[in-house]
């Protein structure tokens, strides 16, 4: 019984709408735009420097982009012919097939001036 008005209690509960009222005050706030410092210097920064670091993984790049490897390995196993005792005089046949494949390709660049050269250090005159 006690179950009965608990649960009935919570449903009751449950069920009931419940009313309440909320006030918002009017807050008075100064819009103050913030100001920083910094104590860093500006200076121009030249874009045109030559990377040695940039020109090798463009050429792994170029050389990954060229040279494909392809691997595939295949295992085939059949018995053919069974004797019931695998005697001496019987028919036993057991074959195996297995293949090891290994294709590398090697495809030029069409146009030479797509492989990154290395600047010239020596001018000509």
């Amino acid at each position: 019984m006690k179950r009965f008005f608990l649960s009935l209690a919570v449903v009751l509960v449950a069920l009931t709408p419940a009313y309440a009222q909320v006030s918002v005050d009017d807050v008075a706030t100064t819009n103050v735009k913030p100001e920083f410092e910094t104590d860093v210097k500006s200076s121009d920064v030249d874009a045109d420097f030559y990377s040695d670091a940039k020109r090798r993984a463009d050429r792994i790049a170029l050389r990954k982009e060229r040279n494909t490897v392809d691997f595939s390995a295949n295992l085939h196993g059949s018995l053919t012919a069974f004797s019931k005792y695998w005697q001496a005089a019987g028919d036993n046949t057991i074959t195996i097939l297995a293949n090891v494949n290994f294709l590398h390709t090697y495809r030029r660049v069409s146009s030479p001036s797509t492989i990154p050269r290395l600047p010239s250090l020596v001018t000509t005159v």
